[in-house]
C-alpha cells in the first residue's frame, strides 16, 4: 500500500466493516442464543469505551496485496449472481416502523431513555474463518461470547456509534445473515428490507434490529458508505470520507461502492463531568486519603486500612488491618513466584523448582493476593499490583525512636520486616527485591517464604500499589 494511504489510520475509530462471522450452520432467528456463535445478549448493556482501534487500510493491504486477490486464496463465497444479489439497491424509503428485537432474551429499551445515555459504541472483530469478514455488535456480552467461543477472531475495537433504542430521527437497523456463507448483511431501508423477505430467504435469515441510525443527514452524524465484495458478495462498510476514497483508489477490483447505506456518530457523548469538588486533604506534599463520593462541596473518603495516597509520587497504596483473618492482615506472609517456566521455588531445604500455576494464584502468592484484590475491587480499583523496588522504597520515612522506618500513622498496621517487590534479583531467579522496613533499605531474598516462622527472613509481607 502507498504511503499516502498510511495516513489515513487516525481517521479508524470511524470505520464499520458490517460483514461477518462464521455462525456456520444456523438458520433460526434465535441463532445468537447459541453459546457457539455468540451467546445470550445482557438487557444492561454497560459499554466499555477504552477499546483499542485499529488500521482498516493496513488490514486490508495484509488481505489484497497490491488490491488483488492472492494467488493462493481460496474464495470460500459462493460466486453465484445470486450470491452477488444485483437486484438489492440501496433505497430512500422509509424504514419500516418496528422494534423487532435481536433476540427474545434481549430487552429492549423503549427510548424513553436520554438519548446519550442510549449511544454505544459498535465494536468490530475480524472473522479469520470467513476471508475478509468482520463481526459488529453494539452489545459487550455479544462481543465477548463472540470472542470466547471464536478463537481465530481478532477484536479490532470502536468502529462508530450507534442508539440502543429508538428515538425521534432514528430508524432500526435490520440484521441478516447469509445462510452460504456465514457473513452479514445490515440496512436501515424498509424496500430493501422487503425485497430479502420477498426473494431471497433462502440465502438470507432475519435476526432482528442491529441497532438505531439516521436515514437522513444531521449536526454530528456521518455517512456510512456501504461497499460489495465483489469476489465473495460479503459486504464492507466505512463511515470515514478519507476510507472510501482509499478503497476506491487502491481496492476497485475487489469492491464496488453501492452508496450511503444510512448515518452514524462518529464520536460517542460527551462524558460527565465529575461533581465539583476535591478532598481537602488532598496537597501538594505528604499523603491524604482517598476519597470514593463527592457530593456538592463535601466528600466521603476510604479508611488508611483500605488505601492512602502519596501527593508527591500519585500513588495510591493498598493499606493493612489488624484482622487475622484478612488477606491484608499486616503480619500475612507471601510467596513471591510470577513465572511457571522459571526456577523461582526453592522452599527451604528443598531443591529449586518451577512453580504451578496453582502456586502463582494462590492467595499466598503476591500475584494470586493482587487479583483477589482486583475481584474484590479495593477502593473502587482492579488495577492493583507489585510495586518496584524504587516505587516501595518511596515510603521509607526515618520513624522517631522506633520501627518500622514509614509513616505509621498513614500507613496503621505495618510490620517491620520485608515487604515484596516485583523488581526481580539479576543474579538468582530464585530471588526478588524486598525493602526491610526494620532498616530502611532494600536486600534480595528467597522468593518462597518460610510458613514455619523458623526462618524470619523468609516471612515476607506485600503491600499493593495502583497508579492515580
Amino acid at each position: 500500500m502507498s504511503v499516502s494511504i498510511k495516513k489515513f489510520t487516525a481517521c479508524l475509530a470511524s470505520i464499520a466493516l458490517v460483514l461477518l462471522t462464521a455462525c456456520s450452520g444456523q438458520s433460526t432467528t434465535d441463532a445468537l442464543a447459541n453459546s457457539k456463535t455468540y451467546g445470550q445478549l445482557a438487557s444492561n448493556s454497560n459499554q466499555s469505551t477504552e477499546l483499542k482501534q485499529v488500521n482498516l487500510l493496513d488490514s486490508l493491504e495484509r488481505l489484497y496485496p497490491n488490491g488483488q486477490l492472492p494467488a493462493n486464496v481460496v474464495i470460500q463465497a459462493d460466486k453465484s449472481s445470486s450470491q452477488k444479489l444485483a437486484a438489492l439497491h440501496l433505497s430512500t424509503q422509509n424504514a419500516v416502523n418496528t422494534s423487532i428485537p435481536i433476540s427474545q432474551i434481549r430487552s429492549q429499551s423503549t427510548g424513553q431513555q436520554a438519548f446519550a445515555a442510549n449511544i454505544k459504541p459498535v465494536t468490530r472483530i475480524q472473522n479469520t474463518t470467513l476471508y475478509g469478514a468482520y463481526f459488529f455488535t453494539i452489545y459487550d456480552d455479544e462481543r465477548n461470547a463472540a470472542l470466547a467461543n471464536s478463537p481465530g477472531w481478532n477484536h479490532e475495537g470502536v468502529s462508530f456509534w450507534a442508539s440502543l433504542s429508538a428515538g425521534d430521527g432514528l430508524s432500526p437497523v435490520h440484521r441478516f445473515r447469509n445462510l452460504q456463507n456465514g457473513s452479514y448483511l445490515y440496512t436501515i431501508y424498509d424496500a430493501e428490507r422487503a425485497e430479502i423477505a420477498a426473494n431471497y430467504t433462502s440465502l438470507f435469515t432475519y435476526e432482528g434490529v442491529a441497532w438505531y441510525a439516521q436515514q437522513t443527514l444531521s449536526t454530528g452524524w456521518a455517512p456510512l458508505y456501504r461497499f460489495r465484495n465483489l469476489t465473495n458478495g460479503t459486504y464492507l462498510f466505512s463511515a470515514s470520507e478519507a476510507e472510501k476514497n482509499a478503497i476506491l483508489a487502491n481496492y476497485a477490483n475487489i469492491f464496488t461502492l453501492e452508496g450511503i447505506a444510512y448515518y452514524v456518530l462518529q464520536d460517542g457523548p460527551a462524558p460527565t463531568p465529575l461533581p465539583p469538588c476535591m478532598p481537602a486533604a488532598i496537597g501538594s506534599t505528604g499523603y491524604s486519603l482517598v476519597f470514593k463520593a463527592c457530593n456538592g462541596a463535601s466528600a466521603t473518603y476510604y479508611d488508611k486500612t483500605e488505601c492512602v495516597r502519596d501527593n508527591s509520587t500519585k500513588l495510591i497504596w493498598q493499606g493493612h488491618t489488624n484482622i487475622p483473618s484478612d488477606l491484608r492482615n499486616g503480619n500475612a506472609s507471601f510467596n513471591n513466584f510470577d513465572s511457571t517456566t522459571t526456577l523461582q521455588k526453592w522452599p527451604p531445604g528443598q531443591y529449586v523448582s518451577m512453580p504451578t500455576q496453582t502456586d502463582i494464584d494462590s492467595t499466598t502468592n503476591t500475584l494470586g493476593f493482587a487479583n483477589a484484590m482486583n475481584a474484590e475491587n479495593l477502593c473502587g480499583s482492579n488495577a492493583w499490583r507489585l510495586p518496584t523496588k524504587t516505587e516501595l522504597l518511596s515510603l521509607v520515612k526515618a520513624a522517631q525512636g522506633g520501627k518500622p522506618q514509614i509513616d505509621a500513622d498513614w500507613f496503621p498496621n505495618t510490620n517491620s520486616r520485608g515487604y515484596w517487590t516485583a523488581t526481580a534479583s539479576d543474579e538468582y531467579p530464585s530471588s526478588a527485591w524486598a525493602v526491610i522496613f526494620a532498616w530502611g533499605t532494600a536486600a534480595t531474598t528467597n522468593r518462597a517464604i518460610d510458613p514455619s516462622g523458623a526462618l524470619g527472613s523468609y516471612q515476607v509481607s506485600a503491600r499493593l500499589v495502583r497508579s492515580n
